[in-house]
């Protein structure tokens, strides 16, 4: 190709004339598409590229594939690493937050719950039946010690005292009940023990004093400083055919008018869990010594064995105001007259 200008040979692409500087861009367009040419196809860089069919007329020759790249850049993406941090998130169950990561309050194991309420119930318990005490503080003390060791140690600790106190005094309570029944039936063990012969000798306690009538032949057995005694007609209790016992305490909650009530239910239940092979005969309101008092007989067929237990309300200066008052004798008939004929209060 030659210059437009100085008809000086060119460079192919050169875009000025090397003699006269001619511009050449004008000059070096190319011709439009001839009619009648069907197909052009151009190679570069392997690919090939086709103009707009002759039937349109002329056709600008397509971009070559550089130009392509710029002028069609391929999309943006995020680079690995370097992606934001979403903010406010829409929650949805793909992007749930996982268990571990929420906050829960602490729960508290039942057995610790239990532990406490069985501690509780056992020093409560204990101080009516003994055996009661201990049961439940063992009980206590099971739960407490196998309960998880993260969960809530304070309540643990409280389970585990509470438990070992009402076994505590479960024992106690039972120690004391077998050396109160030692003292009245094993022995003279310091008591003051006197033989009533012919209504001759006498028996004084803080809050009665009493003597039996001429027929009777009784050991009478008491500590001097107790209201409550003991009275058989042989060498011991185990052996006596004939048996006085008196036990006194307070109870500031008994009145004059829940007395019977009270009375009958305690001393009906005290006959079916201690002589289960006795069946009650009788019960019925009565004065002993001139004080109120409920009466309840019962008796063994089989062994020809009556029993009658008498509960009476009185306060005496000692402040004992509650007696309990048993006679059990060989026959069918029992009563507390004899005991009753010569009783003084104090």
């Amino acid at each position: 190709m030659n210059c437009p200008q100085c008809s000086q040979p060119l460079e192919n692409g050169a875009l000025f004339c090397g003699n006269c500087g001619q511009a050449l861009q004008a000059a070096l367009t190319p011709p439009p598409l001839q009619p009648g040419v069907s197909t052009i196809t151009i190679s570069a860089g392997g690919q090939a590229f086709s103009p707009v069919p002759p039937s349109t007329g002329s056709a600008a020759l397509p971009l070559s594939p550089l130009a392509q790249v710029f002028a069609n850049p391929p999309p943006t993406t995020t680079q690995p690493g370097y992606t934001g941090l979403p903010v406010g998130p829409a929650a949805s169950p793909a992007m749930a937050i996982p268990s571990y990561a929420l906050s829960t309050a602490q729960s508290v194991n039942t057995k610790l719950v239990l532990a406490l309420v069985f501690g509780i119930a056992g020093i409560i318990g204990a101080l009516f039946m003994a055996i009661l005490g201990i049961v439940l503080g063992v009980a206590g003390i099971v739960l407490a010690t196998t309960a998880p060791r993260s969960e809530r140690p304070k309540l643990k600790i409280a389970g585990l005292v509470l438990s070992t106190l009402a076994i505590l005094v479960g024992l106690g309570v039972w120690v004391s009940v077998i050396a109160d029944t030692t003292n009245l039936t094993g022995g003279n063990r310091g008591a003051n023990v006197g033989t009533s012969t012919n209504g001759v000798a006498g028996t004084t306690t803080p809050c009665y004093s009493f003597s039996f009538a001429s027929t009777s032949n009784l050991n009478v057995e008491n500590t001097s400083a107790a209201c409550s005694l003991n009275a058989y007609n042989a060498s011991s209790l185990a052996t006596s055919s004939e048996i006085y016992k008196v036990l006194s305490s307070t109870a500031p909650t008994i009145n004059k008018a829940n007395f019977a009530g009270i009375s009958k239910t305690a001393i009906e239940q005290d006959i079916r869990q201690s002589l289960p092979s006795f069946v009650i005969t009788s019960g019925y309101t009565a004065q002993f010594a001139g004080s109120p008092a409920y009466v309840v007989n019962a008796v063994d067929s089989a062994t020809n064995v009556a029993f009658q237990e008498t509960t009476v309300l009185h306060t005496t200066a000692q402040g004992d105001n509650l007696f309990v008052l048993i006679h059990a004798k060989s026959g069918s008939k029992t009563d507390l007259s004899e005991l009753e004929a010569n009783w003084q209060w104090k």
